[in-house]
């Protein structure tokens, strides 16, 4: 579908195309020499170095590439994951996929100057993660930014203060 435009391509975005188990060997960029935006979804199971190795690899084969927009959250709400532990998707898998794909891009000397998260979780949450995300999204953010990337994210819906005090889970308070 998309292989006729590979060459006049500049923005790609397929979050809503959402698919749990992507294969990246089919997640061919390479050919898109004029794609300099890209938006994806959440990239299936990135618990293992294996998978964020080789999904970053296939996200910076497009050459130009020099935004990528992750959205994680509120827009797969038809999963029990997404409306139940949204808090829990980003976590230390999507930490350090973060790493890895700046680490590849900074490495390979790529045009890759911005990574954005869209990352809004919803308050009414069964449980609570371990970390505030947000303080997982500054880490990386301060580590990247050394390479010449910039990673950019929206504000919480709650502050760490709140998010620390909160009584869990909190889907009870909005019955």
């Amino acid at each position: 579908m998309l292989a006729p435009h590979r060459k006049s391509l500049r923005t790609l975005d397929i979050s809503t195309m959402y698919n749990h188990t992507p294969d990246f060997t089919d997640f061919g960029l390479r050919d898109f020499a004029c794609l300099e935006s890209l938006t994806l979804g959440r990239v299936g199971r990135l618990s293992d170095s294996d998978n964020q190795a080789a999904a970053a690899q296939q996200i910076l084969a497009a050459p130009n590439l020099r935004r990528f927009r992750w959205v994680i959250g509120s827009d797969f709400s038809d999963s029990y994951e997404t409306d139940h532990n949204e808090w829990f998707l980003f976590g230390p898998e999507e930490e350090t996929f973060l790493r890895e794909l700046a680490a590849q891009a900074i490495a390979r000397r790529l045009s890759l100057e911005r990574i954005d998260v869209n990352f809004y979780p919803s308050v009414a949450c069964q449980f609570m993660p371990d970390e505030y995300p947000w303080d997982r999204m500054d880490r990386v953010a301060d580590e990247i930014r050394r390479g010449g990337i910039a990673l950019g994210y929206g504000m919480p819906p709650v502050t760490r203060e709140e998010f620390g005090t909160m009584p869990w889970p909190l889907a009870a308070m909005f019955e």
